[in-house]
């Protein structure tokens, strides 16, 4: 007899253990399908706007400045501008 009960305690586990991994884990491992667009839909309306480079500036020097402004009182950045 009690065989009988730890064997159906045991199968009530598994099909427990079954429903929890279907019901809530499995549904989390499920690939996102990416979005497929309109034959009249262009893809490339969701991409950032390029940037504006112009070879004219000298962006190092820019950059310096950037830096030199927001560090001034540095000694590192003092010795640096000498």
């Amino acid at each position: 007899m009690k065989k009988s009960i730890k064997l159906e305690s045991l199968i009530a586990l598994i099909f427990l253990g079954i429903f929890v991994y279907r019901r809530f884990i499995s549904p989390s491992f499920k690939q996102v399908q990416p979005k497929h667009f309109d034959e009249n839909e262009d893809p490339n309306d969701y991409l950032p706007f390029p940037s504006k480079y112009d070879p004219h500036v000298d962006y190092d020097e820019l950059a310096w400045k950037v830096y030199y402004e927001s560090h001034k009182r540095e000694e590192f950045a003092e010795e640096i501008k000498k």
